[in-house]
């Protein structure tokens, strides 16, 4: 692959005995080329809600292993969602009202959580807030993207884990969202 500094990409790769001259329209690489060249990279593929959909999936998890049986109540299950850890207007809600999600996600974009990162306020694995202010709100996201569970397999686990009622109940909050077949919708 080669990037230009006007911008323009230039890929080939080969599968088998077929080779493709396509560049590629985003990914971890090409948006280390761009940046490098202090090109802006595609827009993120995923939502802000769906990384924090997964790391709610993540804790509730976790917490269903710890706690002793019957201890992982509702109450406990909202308050480990990490709108609760952000701590502005949009987090507040979250503790009455898991579908506040979709509020916190339009105010909490890409760009705003990478700041986060940036500012010490928000910590996402493997990106430090010297890479977060490098990259852009599109290479970020791919970059925070790249390792997280699918959804669909997150909530499949909590079912072996948690039980069917609570399994159940966070299907239904990530289906609200727009999350269904391990996918995020449109």
């Amino acid at each position: 692959m080669i990037v230009h500094r006007d911008g323009t990409v230039l890929g080939r790769f080969q599968m088998g005995e077929v080779a493709h001259s396509d560049p590629p329209a985003y990914g971890l690489t090409l948006d280390c080329l761009q940046r490098a060249l202090g090109l802006p990279t595609a827009p993120p593929q995923a939502s802000t809600g769906a990384r924090f959909t997964s790391l709610w999936l993540e804790k509730v998890q976790l917490a269903a292993q710890l706690l002793p049986a019957g201890k992982l109540t509702w109450k406990v299950i909202v308050a480990l969602h990490p709108a609760v850890d952000i701590g502005d207007e949009a987090a507040a809600g979250m503790a009455s009202d898991l579908a506040a999600t979709v509020a916190m996600e339009r105010a909490c974009d890409w760009e705003r959580l990478r700041w986060l990162v940036v500012e010490g306020r928000w910590h996402e694995p493997y990106v430090t807030p010297v890479d977060a202010a490098w990259l852009d709100a599109g290479s970020f996201s791919r970059l925070v993207m790249a390792d997280v569970t699918p959804i669909h397999i997150q909530l499949a686990e909590l079912r072996r884990t948690a039980g069917a009622a609570i399994a159940r109940r966070c299907r239904t909050v990530a289906h609200r969202l727009g999350y269904r077949a391990g996918r995020a919708a449109a």
